[in-house]
């Protein structure tokens, strides 16, 4: 969470599960178009509006994870600048 922020004004959470890992991005709502180049591999993890669900990660999409978790602290820092 950034300085300062409140309530849902996060960048990311995670909730780890029995079986699967829980990451919540509550900025992809806002910027849709970066989502929007992820690969089908990487959108087929979104199980909510900002909710991703992983059971397992290869090293492809956990490189377009990083890229995309990129993306979005970029945008996340210049909202909180």
């Amino acid at each position: 969470m950034w300085p300062g922020a409140t309530g849902h004004d996060y960048f990311a959470a995670f909730k780890r599960g029995a079986s699967k890992v829980g990451l919540y991005l509550i900025i992809v709502d806002r910027y849709p178009d970066d989502l929007a180049l992820a690969s089908p591999a990487l959108q087929a993890r979104r199980t909510g509006r900002a909710t991703f669900s992983f059971s397992t990660l290869d090293d492809e999409l956990e490189v377009e994870l990083g890229e995309l978790l990129d993306r979005l602290m970029e945008r996340y820092r210049a909202e909180h600048s």
